[in-house]
């Protein structure tokens, strides 16, 4: 599948490319069924002990990318519980050891996959538990109340730059019906690079689930977000994702 960032102009997404502060750039498909990775080493982990203001307990959620090798390339909080254990949370999936997300013929690929985390214990021997979900499936609801959006034709405005592109789903009936094309969907890029709306634009196929699988991949993109005198703001973008079959 090929994927194509559309601002102001259309131009090619980023390929992949290492880990290196800002200039991280991935491509990644979504855990799902048997192409997940899994954990081969412990999941719980005590904390060093916290004052009682700072402890609480409760779940915290990531968003994960692990990548061909096993390692954990890259995270995101999508529920936060505080800064703190927030924090811990990340730096406890960043220790894991895992095996690859592998496809049906063997070939390791880099994945993004949830990751739970519940915080039990107490202030004196705190414990984070996690394990490894699949994100939800479902499309991104309109944000209300909406946030301000910047218009791409503002003078001094930096665009939005996709920095984690996530390959949408094929499902097997739009498979076996040999569909393939383009969907073009509009999307709300929020100040913090994370994706807040997500719209078909123009639709490829509403029947077979190629739409929807469209809409929940983007839903995951993050971006670096575009800028208006050095602060971060809200902007509006279209990506387009096609849908290739093999031997086309």
């Amino acid at each position: 599948m090929e994927l194509m960032l559309i601002l102001m102009m259309l131009v090619s997404a980023p390929a992949l490319a290492p880990a290196q502060g800002s200039s991280l750039q991935l491509q990644v498909r979504q855990a799902h069924g048997d192409v997940m990775p899994e954990l081969v080493s412990h999941t719980t982990t005590t904390l060093p002990a916290l004052t009682p203001a700072s402890f609480r307990t409760g779940q915290i959620d990531l968003e994960i990318v692990v990548d061909a090798r096993g390692v954990v390339r890259h995270s995101r909080v999508s529920r936060p519980l505080s800064e703190r254990l927030d924090a811990a949370a990340i730096a406890a999936a960043t220790a894991w050891k895992l095996r690859p997300a592998q496809e049906d013929d063997g070939t390791a690929v880099d994945v993004l996959v949830g990751v739970q985390f519940t915080v039990g214990g107490t202030a004196a021997a705190p414990t984070i538990t996690g394990r490894l979900v699949e994100l939800p499936q479902h499309p991104l609801q309109d944000l209300n109340p909406a946030p301000e959006v910047v218009s791409p034709n503002t003078p001094g405005l930096h665009q939005a730059e996709p920095f984690r592109i996530v390959e949408p789903f094929y499902t097997p009936d739009a498979l076996q019906e040999q569909i393939a094309g383009t969907v073009s969907v509009g999307i709300l890029i929020l100040a913090d690079g994370s994706v807040g709306e997500a719209t078909i634009v123009r639709s490829l196929d509403d029947k077979h689930g190629l739409d929807e699988q469209a809409l929940i991949a983007a839903r995951y993109w993050l971006f670096k977000p575009g800028t208006l005198k050095n602060k971060p703001v809200a902007t509006r973008a279209l990506i387009e994702i096609d849908f290739t079959l093999q031997g086309q």
